[in-house]
Order: C-alpha cells, then sequence, then structure tokens
C-alpha cells in the first residue's frame, strides 16, 4: 500500500492529471482498458476481479483468513506488476491506464485490510 501511494505521489508531482472516472464515457473507459495488454497487468485485473466473490466465501464460511490470502496474493501480484511494468511512461494513456489499476489494486488492498481490522500505511 506504502509503494501504491508513492507511485500515486510522483504522478502528482509530474502534473498527470487523472480524468474524472464519474464523468467518463465507456468509449474513455474502453481506450484505457485496451491498452493494459501485458501479461502482469492482465494478471491483476484478473485476481482484483476475485475480489468480491473472495469476500462472500470469507463471510460465508467464517473464515476471515481467505482475506489474509487473498490480499498476500494481490500484493504478490501487485509486486511483479511493478518489477516488469513501468507505470510512469513517455505514453500519457498508457500511465494513466496503469495508475487506475494501480489505484484499484490500492483501494482493494485497502478495504481488505478495513475488514480485517488493520489500517494500510501511505508511508513505510
Amino acid at each position: 500500500h506504502a509503494r501504491i501511494s508513492s507511485i500515486l505521489r510522483q504522478a502528482q508531482e509530474q502534473g498527470i492529471n487523472m480524468p474524472d472516472v464519474n464523468n467518463m464515457t465507456p468509449d474513455d473507459i474502453n481506450k484505457y482498458a485496451s491498452l493494459l495488454t501485458e501479461e502482469p497487468e492482465i494478471d491483476l485485473i484478473k485476481k482484483l476481479a476475485d475480489y468480491p466473490g473472495e469476500i462472500k466465501l470469507s463471510a460465508d464460511n467464517l473464515a476471515p483468513y481467505r482475506i489474509t490470502v487473498y490480499t498476500q496474493e494481490l500484493a504478490s501480484i501487485f509486486h511483479s506488476f511493478y518489477n516488469k511494468c513501468r507505470v510512469l511512461t513517455d505514453d500519457i494513456d498508457l500511465t494513466v491506464s496503469r495508475l487506475f489499476l494501480v489505484m484499484a489494486v490500492q483501494q482493494v488492498i485497502k478495504n481488505a485490510l478495513s475488514i480485517l481490522g488493520i489500517t494500510a500505511p501511505d508511508r513505510m
């Protein structure tokens, strides 16, 4: 979570303006989503898509450890993405696409940790 916060701070310091998600059209969303084609990006997207189901299974089975395992796996996949895909690039559209992905990972980690009663630090 702290690494993600650092990436987002760097983007802000570089003056990268993120579009307001609430004002994006489906075409805008498709444009950014279509740029995420690298295997580590796809792996992250797939893992993020698993989150609602993991929360439901955890609740249905009274098994909070599932959230811990999921969050560790997500962090591992993010680490791989971070090492293989430069987030802040010369291609502004690709940068914005990857920043949206990074922000989604940050939100899911924050939510999962909150469910577990853990606060997510912005800095280490």
